[in-house]
């Protein structure tokens, strides 16, 4: 079992590895945005059973899992279409570790004025609805500054 400093200090050295990484190429206000979420975890920690939103959930096995950032990885649309597949619907998002997957997404049968996609699209794109994102209420809320600080893709949906 790692002490809370080490599964701290092993969540922070993965972020900066994104944020040297994969990370380096996005837009100066997401690179800020992502910064701040890894403080606010840095500050909040993961949540324990003393927390009054967290007295019936212990996270300790998530905690004690090693933290890797998941890789983005080609995938074997032939093996998964058919594991996604719902029949009769208009549209299909498929995100596959942390990443939108078009191959196995359906979005052909979008009704007028709504648009869905890659939130890395929407980001690289400059979609206005972007500007959105990190307005969640997240400085209390631990996963979500863990998730914000490692923010980069996802599905969009514009209606």
């Amino acid at each position: 079992m790692m002490a809370v400093a080490e599964r701290l200090e092993a969540v922070l050295a993965e972020q900066a590895r994104f944020t040297q990484g994969r990370g380096v190429s996005a837009p100066s206000w997401l690179r800020d945005l992502r910064q701040r979420g890894a403080a606010r975890f840095a500050a909040l920690g993961f949540p324990t059973v003393r927390q009054e939103e967290w007295r019936f959930t212990n996270v300790a096995p998530i905690a004690d899992t090693p933290f890797r950032l998941a890789e983005k990885t080609p995938t074997n649309a032939a093996d998964l279409t058919a594991r996604v597949r719902i029949p009769d619907t208009a549209a299909r998002i498929v995100v596959l570790n942390g990443q939108f997957a078009p191959e196995l997404s359906s979005l052909d049968k979008l009704p007028r004025g709504l648009v869905a996609g890659s939130l890395a699209n929407a980001i690289a794109h400059n979609r206005p609805e972007v500007a959105h994102l990190g307005q969640t209420p997240w400085e209390q809320a631990p996963f979500v500054a863990l998730n914000t600080a490692f923010l980069e893709d996802g599905a969009f949906v514009a209606i």
